[in-house]
């Protein structure tokens, strides 16, 4: 750990600004900002799961409302509002996949489990671009059947990850990205 020179509180390197006087903290170095990572506890596996399931629960009943409810009263009816209905519920159980991360880090599992996804390398909650990078693999909910099987062996394998223990799951080295509990989202962040 480093010492702010100012109060001499201390502090996780890579940190812009001291959380006790406010003092500008000096910049670290790329290889550095790993160290720092790996000091950040990964959020505990059960509940990245448990936030993970509650995102698929989301997705599945958006689904299931389509094909059940929606679809075959759309099926009756001539014209292009069916196409466009269509569309749009094969669209948004992926939008929200792909979009889940973007709002302060947080998927509405995330919420309700008390996790935030943070850019460990910039040293905040995720934004649009980190939730796209690592989500994007998970767009494939959009194309029905075949796709839907992709869906399920990328969640699989993503679950894997986190079941065991990976502090990163599929893209998040990509997007730069990594789930902490929101404790340490507030402390990084």
């Amino acid at each position: 750990m480093a010492f702010c020179t100012r109060c001499g509180a201390e502090y996780v390197p890579g940190v812009g600004s001291c959380a006790k006087c406010a003092a500008p903290l000096p910049k670290v170095p790329a290889p550095l900002l790993a160290v720092a990572a790996a000091e950040v506890a990964a959020a505990p596996r059960g509940r990245r799961l448990l936030a993970g399931f509650i995102d698929m629960l989301i997705v599945s009943m958006i689904t299931a409302y389509y094909v059940r409810i929606v679809a075959p009263k759309m099926m009756m009816r001539p014209g292009t509002g069916a196409m466009v209905a269509t569309v749009v519920f094969l669209v948004l159980p992926a939008a929200y996949f792909v979009l889940r991360d973007a709002f302060g880090g947080k998927s509405i599992g995330k919420l309700l489990t008390g996790l935030t996804t943070i850019n460990i390398t910039a040293k905040r909650r995720a934004r649009l671009a980190d939730s796209v990078l690592r989500n994007l693999p998970f767009a494939f909910v959009a194309f029905p059947v075949v796709g839907w099987a992709a869906y399920l062996v990328i969640a699989a394998v993503a679950g894997a990850q986190i079941a065991l223990g990976a502090q990163e799951r599929l893209c998040d080295s990509l997007a730069g990205t990594i789930v902490v509990s929101d404790a340490d989202a507030r402390r990084l962040a």
